[in-house]
């Protein structure tokens, strides 16, 4: 074996156990430092923020139009509290279904309402609006549907939804659009300039944690360069311009005009991020007004939480499309409670939401249930009116059945009483 067969054994063996080795250390490094630079971590939380955000967005279906399209809302409503309702506490003793459809192409409105004890209905009530007719209807009270006086308006005087069109209304395709414009575009305005690192240590839950802090700052040269950036790409860009003038109802000149004004500058505010270990996982993230913490979020082992100005907390505990539930608390108020929001999409025209809401204050306590389900496009029946009974043609007979009715289906409520004292 000659020399040069030697040498080129050696730096084969050179490149296997010294040189790859040192390439792997090297990338792994470069890649340790492009997770961890500031800007990385900076813009990731940024794109965090925003996923969420438009993951909490639900679409309503491209061809809908309350206008064109039918829409239902039936649910249920319970609840309890000690505060003082003026002797009507006892309405907290019952649950109360009510209803309301929609057909304005078909000149068709229902409203109804049904007062329950657990499954048993008490009383119960029905409103239709047809055209310019009136009705009102009870199975409780009488056994036929009852013609109101005329009020002389036409069906699109008494509900006028011609604002409520496609054309004037913000879709939620439309505000998923313009959110994530204006994501990209702050996210091209980001400068390291602006941005420092430091390591800190801070507690959370009584744990002291090491952190490194990331502060990026937006005095008023940043401010000014960041709001020129995004207006000017607002502006430059068609779908923006009628999406902005739909929501601020004005016209595209007026938005065109309001984009060109400088910004008024008055503090300085600051985004700063804290993150733990070597994934450089973020555990909070503080918006600051001249070095004041204004809002706190806390993401750290059970702890996910949001705080406002040292005074108003809400801890979250589910936060997706499906289940909404966090609790909440205001020190200066001495309240609290839970808020809950479940939903269901059955289909693309049915959904299902469970509402639960829980107040708790030195003054009273609250709590409500509530079970909606909202359909569209769905065929609603309109009610016989051809055996209609005039109101103002009832006889002193039927109007007396009419109250007997009533006082038999209140008479182990206390509605009776009500009644009796204020009417009778």
């Amino acid at each position: 074996m000659n020399d040069l067969e030697k040498n080129k054994g050696a730096g084969l063996k050179y490149l296997l156990f010294i040189g790859i080795p040192v390439i792997i250390v090297l990338g792994v490094l470069g890649a340790y430092y492009q997770m961890t630079n500031p800007m990385t971590i900076l813009t990731k939380t940024i794109n965090t923020a925003y996923n969420q955000i438009d993951s909490l967005l639900i679409e309503v279906p491209k061809d809908f139009n309350i206008n064109n399209n039918p829409a239902s809302i039936k649910g249920n409503l319970s609840f309890t509290t000690d505060l003082e309702l003026n002797g009507l506490e006892d309405f907290q003793k019952y649950n109360y279904d009510f209803n309301m459809d929609l057909d304005l192409k078909n000149e068709f409105v229902a409203a109804g309402l049904k007062m329950k004890d657990n499954e048993k209905t008490i009383i119960s009530g029905n409103y239709y609006q047809i055209g310019k007719n009136s009705f009102l209807e009870s199975k409780e009270l009488f056994n036929q549907l009852l013609k109101l006086e005329d009020q002389n308006l036409e069906f699109n005087e008494l509900f006028n939804f011609s604002d409520l069109n496609n054309e004037n209304l913000i879709q939620i395709e439309d505000s998923k659009y313009l959110l994530k414009k204006v994501k990209e575009s702050f996210e091209n305005t980001l400068n390291k300039k602006y941005l420092t690192r430091e390591k800190t240590d801070i507690t959370i839950d009584g744990r002291q944690i090491k952190t490194t802090k990331i502060s990026y700052l937006f005095d008023q040269e940043n401010q000014e360069r960041t709001y020129k950036k995004i207006a000017n790409d607002l502006s430059s860009d068609s779908k923006s311009l009628e999406i902005l003038a739909k929501l601020t109802n004005s016209t595209i000149e007026e938005i065109e005009s309001d984009l060109k004004e400088d910004i008024s500058y008055t503090d300085d505010y600051s985004i700063v991020l804290y993150t733990e270990g070597w994934n450089q996982n973020i555990v909070r993230i503080s918006l600051l007004q001249n070095n004041i913490d204004q809002l706190t979020y806390i993401n750290f082992k059970d702890n996910q939480s949001i705080q406002f100005q040292n005074d108003i907390l809400i801890t979250i505990k589910s936060l997706n499309k499906s289940l909404i539930e966090f609790d909440y608390s205001e020190k200066s108020s001495n309240i609290s409670g839970t808020i809950k929001v479940s939903t269901k999409e059955n289909n693309e025209n049915e959904t299902n939401n469970t509402i639960y809401f829980k107040l708790n204050s030195s003054d009273f306590d609250l709590e409500i249930n509530l079970d909606l389900m909202a359909t569209l496009n769905k065929t609603i029946e309109k009610p016989d009116t051809s055996n209609a009974k005039d109101i103002t043609s009832l006889t002193p007979s039927e109007i007396g059945t009419i109250f007997e009715n009533l006082e038999n289906a209140l008479k182990d409520t206390f509605l009776i009483d009500l009644i009796e004292q204020n009417i009778m």
